[in-house]
């Protein structure tokens, strides 16, 4: 008889104003998935005996697939904190330059003003990110990872465990 232990991921994930409940946490090697809380924490069993798995967190709005990660003799995995950037925010001034195909990828971002209602103050960019650089952090330590994909037209950040595994 064999006996099947299961590995546990394990995590929070955040942007730039907090963490993000409601992600969508899904693994490559056996489609299982979980979604983080309201504190944006997350964790996920997985069945012990694979090799390699990829996960990808879903937002509303932008995804980040990590590829390549090494299951083998794993029983814990903490992934820590990863702080996913926003879209770059353009001016209107900025909005007026672009030219039509970049005005479809922007979305306008309405501020509420007392007295005149909402105003547009400004455009979210969807081709460019606000930062360069994913934040991953793992205790103490902080990575700043550049060395990765974007794909525009998916909305999708991709990046190779190797790059990352910071919390190993």
């Amino acid at each position: 008889m064999s006996l099947t232990t299961e590995a546990q991921i394990t995590g929070e994930i955040y942007d730039d104003v907090g963490p993000l409940p409601f992600v969508k946490i899904q693994l490559s090697i056996n489609n299982s998935q979980t979604e983080s809380d309201f504190d944006g924490i997350y964790s996920l069993k997985i069945p012990n005996g694979g090799n390699k798995t990829d996960i990808t967190f879903i937002t509303e709005r932008i995804s980040i697939l990590i590829k390549n990660i090494n299951l083998k003799n794993l029983s814990k995995l903490n992934l820590g904190k990863i702080l996913i950037p926003n879209y770059k925010t353009i001016s209107i001034k900025e909005y007026k330059e672009l030219n039509e195909i970049e005005k479809k990828n922007c979305k306008p971002i309405y501020h509420w003003a007392q007295h005149i209602g909402y105003t547009l103050m400004e455009f979210e960019f969807e081709n460019d990110l606000s930062k360069k650089y994913v934040i991953w952090q793992c205790g103490k330590t902080e990575k700043h990872i550049s060395n990765f994909e974007f794909d525009e037209f998916n909305k999708r950040i991709t990046i190779d465990w190797k790059e990352s595994n910071i919390c190993e």
